[in-house]
């Protein structure tokens, strides 16, 4: 097995040797002897070379394959974002919703207040006025059984000192 040095020196004098072209700095070589000594140093490369080709590969695999990964977890980190905002969005909107009601459950509250503030009023305004009405009334009514109870002692008097009087007293 020849060194790689040893090729490409025969290759290089091969074509320095080389013939060339008519009125041109072109040279005319035979594409048989190139081709067979660059499949010779193809053959003959050291295996760090190789090992340097099969790491790049490697890493050029390694590098695609990262690279999809970060493409996906950038691509899931946008998922979880856009979930996490809508959740947060649900949130707000739940906070608002819920705030909401408890100011409905407010006024709703302070109009019953309200509502039952007017009626008892109302309740009690009815009760004075019927109060008012039975005061007047008892007060007539008394008023009448005061007359009454006057007059009927008035007439009792009268009747006594008649009788009295029909007795010789």
């Amino acid at each position: 097995m020849k060194a790689i040095d040893e090729i490409l020196d025969e290759l290089e004098e091969y074509i320095e040797q080389a013939k060339n072209l008519p009125f041109s700095a072109k040279i005319s070589v035979d594409k048989e002897t190139v081709l067979s000594l660059i499949n010779e140093l193809r053959l003959n490369l050291p295996n760090e070379i190789l090992q340097a080709k099969r790491i790049i590969g490697d890493y050029d695999r390694i590098i695609k394959e990262a690279e999809i990964k970060a493409s996906d977890l950038i691509k899931n980190a946008y998922a979880q974002s856009g979930e996490m905002i809508g959740e947060h969005e649900i949130y707000i909107k739940a906070v608002a919703k819920a705030n909401e009601l408890m100011e409905e459950a407010k006024q709703s509250a302070r109009d019953v207040r309200k509502n039952a503030i007017i009626y008892a009023d109302e309740l009690i305004s009815r009760l004075e006025t019927v109060l008012k009405e039975a005061m007047i009334t008892y007060q007539k009514q008394s008023r009448m059984a005061e007359d009454c109870f006057s007059q009927l002692l008035n007439t009792l008097s009268k009747n006594r000192r008649e009788l009295k009087n029909e007795n010789g007293d």
